[in-house]
């Protein structure tokens, strides 16, 4: 079994009026801790920041405030069925002490007046086991080989 992306509720219209741009914008991902809900309603990344893993309290645990910068970023348009598909590397957080539950995908742009919009979410958690704790390790998130998301 593999944990799926929701999408926020408004992620459709921050893609078709232009607030996210997928080919310019920095997308980030974050871990998010267990004291954030999943709230599809949920619009700007300041509406979960306050449960983000916390780099400050921790120097050194190979956690940057704000996550990780998605790379290797790539549209790819599909014929049949019509589609685009959004793909990217493996994400990646080397040495990582923290515990989380949840990777938050949003990105880092301020367009037609909202602030770091969100995306998407995963629990990475899906086996409902609580909250995933690690210590000193390499944390990867591997990005499905059909892509992160797939819009028909």
């Amino acid at each position: 079994m593999s944990s799926q992306l929701a999408l926020y509720n408004k992620v459709r219209k921050y893609i078709l009026d232009g607030t996210v741009d997928f080919d310019t914008d920095t997308i980030k991902c974050a871990l998010v801790t267990s004291g954030y809900t999943f709230d599809a309603t949920d619009e700007i990344w300041g509406d979960v920041s306050a449960n983000e893993v916390d780099a400050v309290a921790s120097p050194g645990n190979g956690y940057t405030t704000g996550g990780e910068e998605l790379t290797g970023v790539t549209l790819t348009e599909i014929t049949s069925p019509p589609s685009v598909v959004l793909d990217c590397d493996d994400i990646i957080w080397e040495s990582l002490t923290a515990t989380f539950k949840y990777a938050v995908l949003y990105a880092e742009v301020t367009r037609n007046g909202v602030v770091n919009p969100l995306i998407g979410c995963v629990l990475l958690d899906y086996e409902g086991g609580g909250s995933i704790v690690v210590n000193g390790v390499d944390y990867r998130i591997q990005i499905s080989a059909s892509g992160l998301l797939s819009l028909a």
